[in-house]
């Protein structure tokens, strides 16, 4: 997984939305979007819920 990717998965983790991340890292939210898609498809899962699940096993 890129950098990019995990710093927008953490950030997500956090609870933030699309557009907030996107703020926050100056990008536009479509390119949240594909970060995003890219390391749930990376890590095998479909939701964020996923991962915190992942942590806690």
């Amino acid at each position: 997984m890129s950098q990019r990717e995990r710093q927008v998965i953490e950030l997500a983790m956090q609870g933030l939305m699309n557009y907030q991340i996107a703020e926050r890292l100056n990008l536009s939210e479509r390119t949240i979007e594909s970060h995003r898609f890219n390391a749930y498809k990376k890590l095998g899962i479909s939701a964020i819920e996923d991962i915190r699940r992942l942590r806690n096993d």
